[in-house]
């Protein structure tokens, strides 16, 4: 993708969201906006819920697997099933620095300890996803939640490309959250 149509799609999830007249279709339209930019077949808005210790699904877009519901009742997950969370949390954020995106694929983490299946590799294999990206949202300083995007199996894998856009577009995501 170009840098014109990736300002484009930065510019469209702006609108997107600015446009929305409730919360759930800002929501909507984060997800969406962040699948479509970086050409992804599904897109995922969760939540960090810190005082649960769980990362709550706000929407699920684009291509659902059985059983993903599009603004599910109650899909979530806990967070230390996702230890890169507390990773971030604890060592990139409290030093200041901006958290950023990763990539993952079905094959297995792209960083990690050799044999370590972690629970997003395992998730993207019971549904039939090749690869994810995950951005974090940052609101106020602190984590707020993630844009999760993924591509079937058989389709190009993200690289650090996308992760670095998919951070920004993360960023123009807790924008639009905190004018909700």
């Amino acid at each position: 993708m170009g840098e014109d149509s990736r300002l484009t799609a930065v510019v469209a999830l702006a609108q997107g969201m600015a446009a929305a007249q409730s919360t759930r279709e800002a929501w909507r339209a984060a997800a969406l906006g962040g699948c479509l930019a970086l050409g992804g077949s599904f897109a995922a808005l969760s939540v960090w819920e810190r005082e649960l210790g769980r990362l709550r699904v706000l929407v699920n877009v684009g291509e659902r697997a059985e059983g993903e519901e599009e603004f599910p009742e109650d899909e979530s997950y806990p967070v230390h099933q996702f230890a890169e969370i507390t990773e971030f949390l604890h060592e990139r954020w409290a030093g200041g620095g901006e958290p950023d995106a990763w990539v993952e694929t079905a094959e297995g983490p792209a960083a990690g300890r050799p044999g370590y299946v972690h629970q997003r590799v395992a998730a993207l294999r019971r549904r039939g996803r090749g690869c994810c990206v995950v951005a974090p949202i940052v609101l106020h300083g602190r984590a707020w939640g993630e844009l999760y995007v993924a591509r079937p199996v058989g389709e190009r894998v993200f690289e650090r490309a996308d992760a670095d856009f998919a951070t920004v577009l993360a960023s123009v995501v807790a924008a639009g959250i905190a004018q909700t």
